[in-house]
């Protein structure tokens, strides 16, 4: 008897089976045949992502315009957000865009000073590499004024002007350098060699009758 039902039972199962496979292969006929329209200048990306990004690559390198991809994977991605620019960085900007002033009313209220003074020193440096000469020795003045001269900053300040040209700018970092050091020797020559430097510079210049 039990081999009699089993015998029954199984055309009934091959049939719920078969029924249920034609169902699933119309559904997914269905779900092939319902694409989804890409707007206009799109393409289908592929399996092979790898090949998309190159041909992208190469499209960009031949049309010379920038152009970008996302290509979609599980997981998650978020943007880096943007560098932001140091002090040094945005005053640099502002010295060439608005004027060494500028930049110094830009560090009047927002700037962070150095605690041993000098905030602005590597800045009048690199202004001064970029034949900036007069903006970066500014910005030295700027930074004795406001530090009260600390005899560091006056021999730095005071080679800076002797070595781009600016004697007497030199001559006024030296005097305020010798009125804290009144024995130091090396102020003592510098005062020597900028003196002679302006006295060379006014024979040059032509005699008004």
């Amino acid at each position: 008897m039990f081999q009699k039902e089993t015998m029954n039972f199984i055309p009934a199962l091959l049939k719920v089976l078969s029924v249920a496979l034609s169902l699933s292969l119309i559904q997914s006929t269905q779900a092939q045949e319902k694409k989804i329209t890409l707007p206009k200048g799109y393409e289908e990306v592929g399996p092979d992502k790898v090949e998309v990004l190159r041909r992208l690559c190469q499209a960009t390198a031949e049309t010379k315009l920038f152009t970008g991809a996302v290509l979609v994977t599980d997981q998650p991605y978020r943007m880096p957000a943007k560098t932001r620019l140091t002090q040094e960085q945005r005053m640099y900007q502002l010295v060439k865009s608005a004027g060494v002033e500028a930049a110094i009313e830009w560090f009047k209220t927002n700037g962070k000073k150095a605690a041993w003074g000098g905030s602005n020193f590597a800045l009048a440096t690199q202004l001064i590499k970029d034949d900036r000469i007069d903006d970066g020795i500014r910005l030295m003045e700027f930074d004795i004024e406001t530090t009260s001269g600390k005899v560091w900053m006056l021999r730095k300040a005071s080679e800076a002007s002797l070595n781009n040209g600016r004697p007497q700018k030199a001559l006024s970092f030296l005097q305020m350098a010798l009125e804290r050091r009144p024995d130091d020797e090396e102020f003592k020559m510098m005062k020597i060699e900028v003196e002679q430097d302006l006295k060379r510079e006014s024979l040059k210049k032509p005699l008004v009758p």
